[in-house]
C-alpha cells in the first residue's frame, strides 16, 4: 500500500514544479516588452478635452536595452485622446519620456515604466491656475559643430533668484534620438544625417521657474572649412546715434567673400536684431546706457566669426533754461512765476527760491508768493534741476519801495511796468514808464534764440503809456518784450499761447 501511494505523490510534485517554471517564464516574458501601447488624455484645467495637442513620445536611453532609441510625435483627437505604438525589434522597452507643452509654453513631462501588460497610460492636465511661476530665470544654449557632431553648453543658464538654483535640465535634439534629462550641462550628440536641425533645453529651478532656449543649426558632410575670415566694426557716436562701420571685415582669402552679416545689440536681458546684411548701419539707441554691440559674419566657404564691443551711450547735454517774473501785488508782496523755465527732451524736478532775505523755498513750487518783511531792495534766485540732473541757475534784483522814493540812477529813463495778459492770446495791453516827454522808444520782441519776431516805433509821454500790441500771428512759445530808447532800456519775458 505504501509503495503505491509513494508514486502518484512523486508525480504531483514534479507536475507543480513544471508549472511554477513555466509560470516564471512567462512573468520573465512579460516584463521584457518589445511592443508598447501608449495611450492617454490631455484635459484643461476645466475637465474640458484639447483636441491637436502635440504630445512628444520617446524611450528612456537609461532603461532600454540597445538599439531601443525611439521618438514618436502623436496629436491628440477631438476628444483629447492619444493613441500610439512602440515597436522595438530586438530589443525591450522598459520606460518612456511623455512630454507635452503647457500652457505658458513650460514642458510637462512623464516618465511611465512599462508594466506588465505592456500598456502605459499617460493623461496630462494643461492650464492648471496657481501661484506666480517665478520668471527669474534664463535658459541658454552655446553650441559648436564639429563635421556631424555637436558640443552643447549651458554653463551660461542662470537662475537668480535668492537661494535659487537649476535642478533640471531636458535636452531634445530635433532627431529621432531620445531625450536627456537629469541635469547635464554640456552633452555631446552626433547626428546621423545631413540636414537642418533645432535642439531646445528646458531648466528647472528649486524655486519652480522654468525657461526654455532653442538654437538651429546645419549638419554637413565634413569637409575643410576654413577659420581665418574676420569679422570687425568701427563706430562713431553722436548723443544716440551711432554709426557702424563693417567695411574691414575680410574672407578666408582673397577669393572668399562675406555673404551674411548679422548686426545686435544687447542691453540687460534685452536683445534687439538689427537688419541683416548692412555693412554700415545706422542705429539710433533708445536711451542712455551701456550696450554690448555683436556682428557675426559668414563667407562664402563656410566660414564664420564673431566681433562684439561695449559701447556706452551718454546722457543728453543739459538744455534748461530759467526764466521768472516778479510780480508786485502789495506793499510787501511779490506773486513770482517760473512757468517759461523750460528743459528741452528732459522735465524740470526741483526749484528752490532763495528770496534775498535769508529765506529758502525747496520742492518744486511754480508760482510762489512771498511777502517781504520790510519793503527794499532784494536779490532772487531760482535754481531748477531736471529728471537727467542738469542744473541752472537765475538771479534777479527784486526792487518793493514806492515810486516816489526810488534813486534816479543814470539808466532809469524807461521801465515796463506790466504787461497784460501773460501768457497772451491775441494781444497785450504793456504798460511803459517814461522819465522824459516826448521820448522816441522802440519796443521790439524776440524769440528766446534772439531772433527778432516784431518791432515798432512809438513817442512816450512822461509817466505811464499804455500800447495795445497784437501777437496773433506769433507761434506759441516763449519771447522776451524790449523797450529801448537813446537813455535806457528795459526787458522783460512772456509767454504766447
Amino acid at each position: 500500500m505504501g509503495g503505491i501511494y509513494f508514486l502518484p505523490k512523486l508525480m504531483v510534485m514534479k507536475n507543480i514544479l513544471g508549472s511554477l517554471v513555466i509560470c516564471c517564464l512567462l512573468i520573465f516574458n512579460s516584463a521584457l516588452a518589445n511592443t508598447v501601447i501608449v495611450k492617454g488624455t490631455v484635459q484643461d484645467a476645466n475637465k474640458k478635452p484639447i483636441a491637436n495637442k502635440k504630445i512628444t513620445i520617446a524611450t528612456d536611453s537609461l532603461n532600454s536595452t540597445t538599439g531601443c532609441f525611439i521618438t514618436h510625435t502623436v496629436l491628440t483627437n477631438p476628444n483629447g485622446y492619444y493613441l500610439d505604438t512602440l515597436k522595438c525589434l530586438g530589443g525591450d522597452i522598459r520606460k518612456l519620456k511623455i512630454s507635452v507643452e503647457n500652457c505658458n509654453g513650460t514642458l510637462l513631462i512623464n516618465d511611465p515604466s512599462v508594466g506588465l501588460n505592456s500598456t502605459v497610460e499617460s493623461n496630462f492636465v494643461l492650464c492648471i491656475p496657481n501661484s506666480p511661476v517665478p520668471t527669474n530665470c534664463n535658459a541658454q544654449i552655446a553650441f559648436n559643430v564639429i563635421g556631424k557632431s555637436v558640443k552643447f553648453n549651458s554653463v551660461s543658464s542662470t537662475a537668480t533668484g535668492i537661494g535659487d538654483s537649476i535642478i533640471s535640465r531636458s535636452w531634445f535634439f530635433g532627431d529621432s534620438s531620445s531625450i536627456i534629462s537629469g541635469n547635464r550641462i554640456d552633452p555631446t550628440h552626433d547626428y546621423a544625417k545631413t540636414g537642418s536641425y533645432q535642439a531646445c533645453l528646458y531648466i528647472k529651478t528649486k524655486a519652480g521657474c522654468e525657461s526654455k532656449y532653442c538654437v538651429s543649426f546645419n549638419i554637413k558632410d565634413t569637409v575643410f572649412i576654413p577659420t581665418t575670415c574676420k569679422a570687425f566694426f568701427s563706430y562713431s557716436i553722436k548723443d544716440s546715434l551711432v554709426n557702424f562701420n563693417s567695411e574691414k571685415s575680410a574672407g578666408a582669402n582673397s577669393t572668399d567673400s562675406i555673404i551674411r552679416r548679422t548686426w545686435f545689440y544687447v542691453q540687460g536681458s534685452t536683445q534687439v536684431q538689427l537688419p541683416l546684411n548692412v555693412v554700415n548701419p545706422m542705429v539710433l539707441f533708445p536711451k542712455p546706457g551701456t550696450y554690448q554691440v555683436y556682428l557675426t559674419i559668414a563667407t562664402k566657404s563656410g566660414c564664420e566669426s564673431k566681433y562684439a564691443v561695449t559701447i556706452q551711450i551718454p546722457n543728453s547735454p543739459c538744455a534748461v533754461q530759467v526764466q521768472f517774473s516778479a510780480e508786485r501785488t502789495g506793499p510787501k508782496k511779490v506773486q513770482f512765476n517760473s512757468s517759461l523755465s523750460m528743459a528741452a527732451n528732459d522735465s524740470i524736478v526741483s526749484r528752490t527760491w532763495k528770496f534775498g532775505d535769508n529765506t529758502i523755498l525747496s520742492g518744486n513750487q511754480v508760482k510762489p508768493l512771498k511777502e517781504y518783511p520790510i519793503q527794499g531792495a532784494y536779490t532772487v534766485c531760482l535754481k531748477v534741476k531736471t529728471a537727467n540732473g542738469c542744473e541752472a541757475e537765475l538771479c534777479k534784483p527784486v526792487i518793493l519801495q514806492d515810486s516816489i522814493n526810488l534813486p534816479q540812477v543814470p539808466n532809469d529813463f524807461i521801465r515796463i511796468v506790466s504787461i497784460n495778459p501773460n501768457p497772451v492770446a491775441y494781444r497785450m495791453i504793456l504798460t511803459i514808464w517814461s522819465r522824459n516827454h516826448q521820448t522816441d522808444t522802440e519796443v521790439s520782441i524776440y524769440d528766446i534764440y534772439g531772433q527778432l519776431k516784431k518791432t515798432l516805433a512809438k513817442q512816450l509821454i512822461q509817466g505811464n503809456n499804455v500800447l495795445e500790441i497784437n501777437t496773433e500771428s506769433l507761434p506759441k512759445g516763449p519771447y522776451y518784450l524790449k523797450v529801448s530808447c537813446k537813455n535806457g532800456k528795459d526787458s522783460r519775458s512772456f509767454y504766447k499761447l
